[in-house]
């Protein structure tokens, strides 16, 4: 019985309409973080290089120091930082199913990829490099491939139990 929902589950995984429509998500959202990220009106400019190498600094100093900010710029900063990841820890098991779906994988997938658009951020001298912006960042990855894992296994359950009461299960 496990392995027929298991079946199903790897089945719908794998399916081309839903990596077809992971696809397009994932281009939209990734069109939209580009032009958030390097374009954004919120974006500063700096002939200088700015960064912040010291782990949770930055994050500490939202906390606790959150009666200085208003808080649309705490929130974003904060939350934001992990909620704009949570798409790509979802999106890209189910896009590059062959290569990411480990927990080892998307988790190097949440160190590279918020990495690089920092390294970019301080070449263009957009923003900043900010090691807790990378934390946020990977945080929220792995935020999104948790929830991926609960949806399948959700439906795996869904599909057992169909499967054990006699419903067609597709």
């Amino acid at each position: 019985m496990s392995n027929i929902s298991d079946r199903i589950t790897k089945k719908i995984f794998l399916s081309k309409t839903i990596r077809g429509i992971a696809i397009i998500v994932f281009v939209f959202y990734a069109l939209v973080m580009l032009s958030e990220l390097f374009l954004g009106g919120h974006r500063w400019y700096s002939s200088e290089f700015r960064y912040n190498l010291v782990p949770f600094k930055t994050i500490s100093r939202y906390i606790v120091d959150y009666h200085r900010y208003n808080f649309n710029t705490w929130f974003i900063n904060l939350f934001g930082n992990v909620l704009a990841f949570m798409p790509l820890g979802f999106l890209a098991p189910i896009i590059f199913h062959k290569k990411l779906p480990t927990i080892k994988n998307v988790f190097g997938l949440s160190l590279t990829i918020p990495f690089l658009i920092e390294i970019i951020q301080l070449v263009l001298r957009v923003g900043s490099f900010d090691i807790d912006d990378i934390i946020l960042n990977s945080i929220g990855v792995m935020l999104g491939y948790l929830i991926l894992i609960i949806v399948l296994k959700t439906i795996k359950k869904m599909l057992k139990s169909e499967y054990l009461h006699g419903y067609s299960v597709l």
